[in-house]
């Protein structure tokens, strides 16, 4: 009897290992997909490994205010009905099933029950999280139960936790970040009839938790007669299970005396224990297939855990103190092009280039020396080098194995090269005009910068910026339509990029603008030159679609130090200048000139003065809404609020006619507590009218997020109107990000906490990587109409829409792609797996009082949607 319990706690180990190996999958993939679980649950055989086992599923442990957001990503999975339930009371936490497989009738009936709601549950699933260990639940009704056929159920619970390996047995875990549980699903009934046969039917059979009541009973009528009872004990999981056996009158005249009876009810009983253990951890083997079997079966296991291993990860490598390899996986293999059989005992340094040598093996000591990486596994990036010698990057994460022979680290290896071109394709658009491939805004501001150091540091530095406006563009669009326009402006910046040949930098600013910007100025003749060649070679003609057309231009010119002495200067006075050309004829450039500059600042100053009334009066600041359509479902999913100002004497404004003077002014952060507070006021209104529950994105500045108790003003604005968290969304540029990574990370997660949406608006048009995106409390990030403006006829544009997409899914983002206008645009979003469109297909800016009747007619967008 020893003998047996010692193998079958060797066998828990063996099958809580198997859960570990699915809670590795969490671990390496923290956002897994169902595609990505449902690969994994088929290596690893469920039914075939594990008879009578119902499932083996994760449950997602999150905040309240997590749970919309999850609700919409598992709905766009494919789960239009899912949500997390039950939601009576209020807590802290949710543990809320996510994956759950096979997927069958009854499993799907489970789907998004939170099951810290159960006490039973809650209880294992606690102790689990603060052993770090595999723990049994107590008896338990499954949520999987038809209405016919209903059996005990217990659930074997294993804690998974952020950044760190999953479940290992470190005491105290409790104060760890929970990601969820990986568990199992047993329906006794099933896994004891699966594992009895028939070769039992003159036994009664019966399991109770000594705790928790009974688990299974083979005839719960009981034996007929007089019976022999034999009665044992033994812990599985953390739990007291008492098994007895009774015999039957029927099985015990057939034998020849009662001491054969004891005997062979002894060694049923020893065999069965062995068979319930054996079948609910590892093996389909028959249970009598005991000592003599169990090398080949620990072998059998192994495999599978290796096969399931490779089918989930990229590739892993276990190396020695000795920084040599003993093993080295297939999915290795096929990363490094080299075969294992020829790698076991050779120094790990070979799989990377020289110039990763010295860096890698400071890596490597020190990892042995410190006996690993404590809770979080050592992760890094770094080139590598395949059998033909292609330099590849791959990303590393290294954790410590204990073994017989001391020591080991395991490295799980992943090849990043097709993220690194996707970053590097967003990388170059995000500083360069898709259009015309010249430098952007961003990039011109950053040189200009550059540029002006490097004069004021010289003893006599001089520079020039040149801004120069296309004349009749409008004109051109209207009559021979935007394609004739964008042809314009592409010949147009290839002609600048000539004339300059490599002595500045030639930018489009947007529209019909471009900069150029001419460093190391020797006298002004030379400038006055480069502006002469550059009209003239403006003003070509064109032969666009069979047609002459002939451009114009103006032209301004500031200098460094007469004209400004930092770059945003310099752009307001080159600017200056090329009205002041405009004014004077087409075709001309002029120099800047104060005078004019003086009437220009009083203009501002009079606008900045009308704003102030404005932000004071209260009644000229006004909304409009434009609606967002999420393409899985063909459904209107909320709106996004943008101000406009009605001028008394100019008319209506857009915000690009005032935030700059807002921001310069400081009027910034009184502007957009006007408008939270003017959104908040008109989605109450609607709530009460219409019963409106769709959320609202507004933007935030950079200086309002850095505001004194921003997040406090905020919520303070929500509790006024008597508004949840939740309809609220707060657009940011990734630029906040960068600039203030930890101010941004402490307001926008306080404010997510508590229910607030947050969104990345214009991404793409800074210098934030994706990958970046992941230290942040993001929900959803917002594709610029730039990328989707010409991704129909632009590659290079559709491939890196696509890039952003896949790896923002990755990162469990929501992605909005703004700027739509036809419907060939949204019918490739839609087949790149975009989430949600904006733009004017789908409708235009709308005040709140026409929200009502909208809402009545979105029919005909969503057939629209559906048939694309």
């Amino acid at each position: 009897m020893a003998e047996v319990k010692a193998t079958i706690n060797d066998r828990m180990v063996d099958y809580t290992q198997g859960l570990r190996t699915a809670a590795t999958l969490f671990e390496l993939m923290p956002q897994v997909s169902w595609q990505t679980w449902h690969t994994f649950m088929e290596s690893a055989a469920l039914r075939e490994s594990y008879p009578g086992i119902q499932g083996v599923g994760f449950a997602r442990a999150l905040a309240p205010s997590e749970i919309a957001a999850f609700e919409r990503r598992v709905r766009a999975d494919g789960f239009s009905d899912f949500q997390v339930h039950p939601r009576d009371t209020e807590r802290s936490l949710y543990t809320a099933i996510q994956f759950l497989s096979p997927l069958d009738e009854r499993n799907r009936r489970a789907l998004g029950y939170d099951m810290l709601s159960e006490d039973t549950r809650a209880s294992a699933m606690q102790t689990a999280w603060n052993s770090g260990r595999a723990t049994l639940s107590g008896p338990v009704t499954l949520r999987q139960e038809l209405d016919h056929d209903i059996q005990a159920g217990t659930l074997l619970y294993l804690p998974v936790y952020a950044d760190e390996t999953a479940g290992n047995d470190r005491s105290g875990s409790s104060d760890r970040t929970l990601t969820g549980f990986v568990y199992g699903v047993f329906r006794m009934g099933d896994l004891f009839h699966s594992l009895l046969g028939s070769r039992f039917d003159n036994l009664r059979i019966r399991v109770v938790d000594e705790s928790g009541g009974e688990l299974f009973d083979s005839l719960p009528e009981g034996p007929t007669g007089n019976a022999l009872t034999r009665t044992t004990t033994m812990t599985v999981a953390g739990r007291e299970w008492r098994i007895t056996l009774d015999t039957r009158s029927a099985f015990g005249h057939n034998l020849i005396g009662a001491p054969w009876l004891v005997l062979i009810a002894g060694l049923l009983m020893t065999a069965l224990i062995f068979s319930i253990v054996w079948n609910l951890l590892r093996s389909e083997r028959k249970a009598f297939e005991l000592a003599g079997r169990l090398s080949r079966a620990y072998a059998d296991s192994e495999k599978r855990h290796r096969a399931i291993l490779e089918a989930t990860v990229d590739g892993i490598i276990t190396v020695g103190s000795d920084h040599r390899i003993s093993s080295f996986s297939a999915g290795a293999e096929r990363i490094f092009q080299r075969p294992a059989a020829t790698l076991a005992g050779i120094d790990m340094i070979t799989l990377f280039p020289p110039a990763e040598h010295k860096r890698l093996r400071t890596i490597a000591n020190d990892f042995f020396a410190s006996g690993g990486p404590g809770s979080d596994a050592l992760r890094f990036e770094a080139d590598a080098v395949d059998a033909y010698g292609r330099v590849f990057p791959v990303s590393i994460a290294v954790n410590a194995m204990n073994t017989a022979e001391g020591i080991q680290a395991v490295a799980l290896v992943a090849d990043i090269s097709e993220r690194r071109k996707a970053e590097s394709r967003i990388q170059h658009l995000a500083l360069h005009d898709p259009l015309t491939g010249l430098a952007n805004r961003r990039l011109m501001q950053d040189q200009l910068e550059q540029a002006v150091r490097d004069a004021e540091a010289a003893a006599d530095g001089r520079l020039a910026v040149m801004m120069i406006d296309l004349d009749r563009l409008k004109r051109i669009n209207d009559a021979r339509g935007h394609h004739a326009g964008d042809v314009l402006l592409r010949r147009v910046g290839g002609r600048l990029r000539q004339a300059v040949d490599g002595n500045g930098l030639v930018a489009r600013m947007g529209g019909d603008e471009f900069v150029v910007l001419v460093p190391d100025v020797h006298d002004t003749r030379q400038v006055a030159r480069l502006a002469e060649e550059l009209l003239a070679a403006i003003e070509r003609p064109l032969i666009i679609d069979g047609e002459r057309l002939y451009p114009r231009a103006s032209l301004g010119i500031a200098l460094f130090p007469e004209h400004g002495r930092d770059p945003e200067t310099l752009l307001r006075h080159a600017d200056a200048a090329m009205y002041d050309a405009k004014r004077a004829r087409a075709d001309t450039y002029v120099w800047f000139s104060q005078t004019q500059t003086d009437e220009d600042d009083g203009d501002k100053l009079q606008l900045e003065n009308d704003l102030r009334e404005a932000l004071a009066a209260g009644d000229q600041l006004f909304l409009r809404f434009q609606p967002q359509f999420r393409l899985s479902t063909a459904s209107l999913i909320g709106f996004e609020a943008l101000v406009r100002w009605q001028h008394p004497t100019h008319g209506e404004l857009s915000p690009i006619d005032f935030i700059d003077l807002a921001e310069d002014a400081g009027l910034i952060i009184a502007l957009g507590d006007a408008v939270a507070h003017l959104a908040c006021r008109e989605i109450a209104a609607l709530r009460a009218d219409i019963g409106f529950d769709l959320p609202v994105g507004v933007n935030i500045s950079p200086r309002e997020l850095a505001a004194e108790r921003f997040a406090d003003r905020i919520l303070g604005c929500l509790k006024q109107h008597g508004l949840p968290a939740s309809m609220l969304t707060l657009e940011v540029t990734e630029n906040v990000l960068i600039d203030s990574p930890a101010l941004a990370a402490e307001t926008l997660g306080r404010l997510r906490r508590l229910g607030v949406r947050i969104a990345i608006d214009d991404f793409g048009t800074g210098y934030a990587s994706l990958s970046y995106l992941n230290r942040f409390p993001v929900d959803v990030l917002k594709i610029d109409k730039q990328f989707v403006r010409d991704i129909l006829r632009d590659r290079n544009d559709c491939a890196i829409v696509n890039a952003i997409i896949g790896m923002a899914h990755n990162l469990e983002l929501e992605v909005v792609a703004e700027g739509v206008e036809n419907a060939e645009q949204m019918s490739l979003l839609k087949s790149l797996g975009c989430d949600t469109l904006q733009g004017y297909l789908l409708g235009r800016p709308m005040p709140g009082s026409d929200i009502a009747a909208f809402l009545r007619k979105t029919e005909r967008i969503s057939a629209q949607i559906e048939a694309a």
